[in-house]
Order: C-alpha cells, then structure tokens, then sequence
C-alpha cells in the first residue's frame, strides 16, 4: 500500500513540468514610402527568437501573442510567449524603411532595423537602423545622393544578416533570415525588405517567392508586402505622385511555433493554432494571438 501511495506521488510530481522547445517572430516593419521618385529604404524583419527547454507547469496557461506587420512607414508589432511560472519571450517588431527624396529619413531601430531612404541632397547618406541583440541585424544606408541615377535606398536588415548598402546602380537588398527546422521542415524566416530605387536595380526581399522587393520608378516594378507569418520587411517605394504609383509596402506579420512533447500535450488551446504531428511531438504554429494550457 505505501510503496503504491509512494508511486502515485512520484508520478505526479514529475508529470508536472515538461519543456517544449519554441519559435517566437515578430511583425516586419513596413517599407518606406518612396517620396518624389527616389529609392526609399526596405523594412527590417521582425526579432526573432528561438530555443529548446522551455518548462511549463501543467495546468498554467501560456498567453501567445502574434504582431501584425507595420504599415508602409511604420514599424511592425511584438510577438511573445508569456505565462504564470515562465520568463516572458518577448520580440521587437521590425523598423521601417526611411522615406526619401524632401522627406529623406534615417531608417528606424526594431528587431532589424529598417534601410535609409535616398537623399537628393548631394552626400546626404540616411543611415539604417539598428537591430535588437539577439533578436535580428541593423538595416543597410542609402548611397550618397547626386544625379538622380544614384538614389537608391537601403535594404531592410535581417535575423542572419545585415541590409545591403545602396549603390549608384543598385537598391540595397534585404538582409538575410535565418533558418528553422522546428515544423520538421527547413523554413527561412525573418528576411529584410529590399529597397527603392529611381531607375537602376530595386532590392530583393525573399527571393523564393519574390515577397518584400522594392520597388523601381521607370518601370512597372510595384513594390511587394513582406510574406506573412515569416516576419518579413516590406519593399520600400520610389515615388507617390501621378498615376505612377509604386509607394512602399507593408511587413509581413509575426509567428509562434510550439514544438510539445506529444506525451504531454494536452490539446487545450484558443486562438485556433494549427496543430501537426511531428513524430513525438505535436507542433502548434499560431499564425494570430491564442494560448495554449499545459
């Protein structure tokens, strides 16, 4: 009898608490305007974080919070995990693109920073903003302005990498994301907005999928939003004037990834994530705000 009493409580003390491992990304910034037809700056991605051995406690509720993506010109929203007996997770969203040409700007701090948009003014350089440690990379700067063929923004910064630089031929390009194997697929997330440009080479964002390119005035080169649930820039525009629109687009919005042991998943959540079976685990991947309880 005591030796069965003894095993129920041992039981259930160890039943108590189970680590998961997670995957938290916020909204991208949104790509600079594009003022007067010169290259504006790309939008930085959103922070991310990542790591195993995370402890629930069974029974307490995790609060997940998704951030959408910035606007054109504004930055992106926070993600994070958060929850009786865990340290919150918290990630910044993305910096936006400067805007360029009289509007000229600095690109914006967040989880990447955003690029620098284009000056007119000659070795007028607008600088990117700065990257959160730990969370993504600064955004690249502007070329010197002077004849209009060298207005070309900078590239909106990434988890795995800077933004490019403008050039006199060419935008900056996104800084590269950073790759995640946490569904039990390869997936690269959190890449920087390219950059504007008047009429040489816009910047790329996600070269898969063409998602988060700048836009480039002479032609029909629109600027694309960053992808969403990856936490990607968007592209910076090149001018907002005439019929000729080719302004900035918005970040792509943030995710949360929740890879559980299946032994211990309780299958209590809201917020409608999508639930996988991952060989021993169960993955919840919420693509808006939830909770799940342990």
């Amino acid at each position: 009898m005591f030796a069965a009493t003894k095993a129920f409580f041992a039981k259930a003390v160890v039943s108590s608490n189970y680590s998961i491992e997670y995957l938290v990304i916020a909204g991208g910034g949104g790509g600079g305007l594009g003022t007067s037809g010169y290259g504006a700056g790309g939008g930085g991605a959103g922070g991310m974080k990542t790591a195993s051995g995370l402890t629930l406690t069974v029974g307490n509720v995790v609060t997940v919070t998704v951030g959408g993506g910035g606007a054109v010109g504004t930055n992106g929203s926070a993600s994070s995990l958060s929850g009786t007996g865990i340290t919150t997770v918290s990630t910044t969203g993305g910096g936006r693109g400067g805007d360029s040409g009289g509007n000229k700007q600095d690109g914006a701090s967040g989880g990447s920073g955003g690029g620098g948009g284009s000056s007119n003014v000659s070795g007028g350089v607008m600088v990117g903003g700065t990257g959160t440690s730990g969370e993504g990379s600064n955004g690249g700067s502007s070329n010197p302005g002077n004849a209009d063929p060298a207005l070309q923004g900078g590239g909106g910064g990434g988890k795995g990498g800077t933004g490019g630089t403008g050039t006199s031929t060419q935008a900056g390009h996104g800084g590269a994301g950073s790759s995640s194997s946490i569904t039990g697929t390869a997936t690269t997330y959190a890449i920087g907005g390219g950059a504007g440009t008047y009429q040489q080479t816009p910047g790329n964002g996600d070269t898969s999928d063409g998602s988060g390119k700048g836009a480039k005035h002479t032609t029909s080169g629109a600027a694309t939003a960053g992808r969403a649930n990856r936490g990607n820039g968007g592209g910076g525009g090149t001018t907002n004037v005439s019929a000729d629109v080719r302004n900035g687009k918005a970040g792509g919005s943030g995710v949360v990834i929740l890879r559980i042991p299946a032994a211990n998943y309780s299958g209590t959540t809201t917020g409608a994530p999508t639930v996988t079976d991952d060989g021993s685990f169960k993955v919840l991947v919420y693509n808006s705000s939830g909770s799940y309880t342990a």
